[in-house]
This record gives C-alpha cells, structure tokens and sequence, in this order.
C-alpha cells in the first residue's frame, strides 16, 4: 500500500486534477523505463577469436588462440551484460583481438606442419545434472528436438501411462531409496562401479514444494528403447502433418 501511493498528489500537481496512478502500473512502468535506459546505454563491443583445424594421423582436433603477449584473448564471458563493455576486473588482463591484428596473426604464422610444444592435463570434475522437473524436461526438449511444452508432455504422458518414467508434473528432485540403488545397478552394470557417486550430490531447489519422489525402478537400455520408439512415433506423426 506504501508503494506508489503518493503518486496521485504528483499528476495533480505537475498534470491536471483528478487523474490516478496505480500502485502496482506505476511500479511496472517505473521498471520499463528504468531497462529502457539502460539499453540505451548499451555500447556495442566487437571481438574476434581464432581458431585452427589440425589434421594429424592420430585424429583431428582443433586449437585456439588464448593469449597474446601474456594477455588473454578476450571472450564474451568478459564483458559486462549491462553496458557491453569489458569487466572493470579484466581489463588489466585481457586483449580484445580486432579484425585488423587477427588478419596479420594469421599471415604471420609459420608454415606448415606444425608441432606441439608442451601438453598439459588437468583433472576436471563435473557433478551430474539433476533429475527432470517439470520446466526443466520441457527446456531440455526444446533445446535438443525444438518441441514445444505441449508436444514434450504429450510425448511425457504416453511414457507415464506405460510406467516408464515417473510423474512429469513435478517441481522435485529427490531421489527415493529405491530410484537411487536401482540407477546405481545400472550405472555398475553398464559402466563400472568407477562411474557411480559412492555419496549423492545434494541440489537445492528453489521454491520447490517436494510434492513427488522420483521412485521407480526401470530396466535402462528397456526405458532407452521405449523413449527412443516414441520420440520416432512422434515426429513421423508430426512430419506427416507438415
């Protein structure tokens, strides 16, 4: 109630009498001009990369430029979102590569073949993606096939009638007893027991009621070949209607 009620007072003042503001428009419209300006003070940046294709008998693979003279190329992960400009903290140590300087590095480089110099591994950990919920199943399925909600729940529905997903209406990501030493079967099963988590990565999720576990038990490459029919059943149904 405190919020945009003294507005009204203001239109009389600076407009005509009489006239209203609401307190929750006048809070909306407040947000839009405040985007607005900051659109406008968006600048543009332009940077470029380099990238080369090398063949070798062991297999191809492809090598990027990172740094020149100790400093680091510059990405897109550099520049700040709002103003388009470079981060204040990476400034000191990035290089923004131009069109122009991109152009003689590539004169420059020595002619063929090439021979690395140095290689260099680091071990590099990557925790698993949680399970599906409801808005996460429908952007995974827009992403990869560009279905729509509607498509991927119909798809979802047909699958929980047969029993071989759990509920898709969902906001949880927990895990039953049941669900985890039946993926943990199929992981030593089908992998090893190297490629199981001996302890289950927590995720928190926001705003989320818990109202379903994930618990059924399912045979993998069963459930991969019933997904498999029905995305296929799916799309030539969807290609024979275009």
């Amino acid at each position: 109630r405190l919020v945009g009620y003294g507005l009204s007072p203001v239109l009389w003042k600076k407009i005509a009498f009489g006239l209203s503001a609401g307190r929750v428009q006048s809070v909306a419209v407040r947000l839009i001009c405040e985007r607005e300006e900051e659109r406008m003070r968006f600048k543009k940046a332009q940077y470029l990369g380099m990238l080369a294709d090398l063949i070798h008998t062991g297999g191809n693979f492809q090598a990027q430029l990172l740094s020149i003279n100790d400093l680091t190329v510059a990405t897109g992960k550099d520049f700040d979102d709002a103003t388009g400009q470079l981060k204040a903290g990476v400034k000191s140590t990035v290089h923004i590569l131009t069109g122009d300087e991109a152009s003689k590095l590539q004169e420059s480089l020595p002619p063929l073949p090439w021979t690395v110099a140095s290689v260099e591994t680091k071990p590099v950990t990557r925790s698993p993606f949680p399970p599906f919920i409801t808005s996460t199943l429908q952007q995974d399925a827009s992403r990869k096939f560009g279905w729509s909600a509607r498509e991927t729940m119909q798809v979802a529905q047909k699958l929980y009638e047969q029993g071989y997903i759990t509920y898709m209406r969902t906001d949880s990501t927990i895990l039953s007893g049941q669900a985890l030493n039946a993926a943990r079967d199929a992981i030593q099963k089908e992998f090893g027991a190297g490629f199981y988590l001996r302890s289950p990565v927590f995720m928190a999720v926001r705003r989320s009621k818990g109202l379903r576990k994930h618990t059924r038990r399912f045979d993998p490459r069963e459930v991969l070949s019933v997904i498999l029919g029905a995305l296929r059943s799916h799309l030539i149904k969807k290609s024979c209607m275009t």
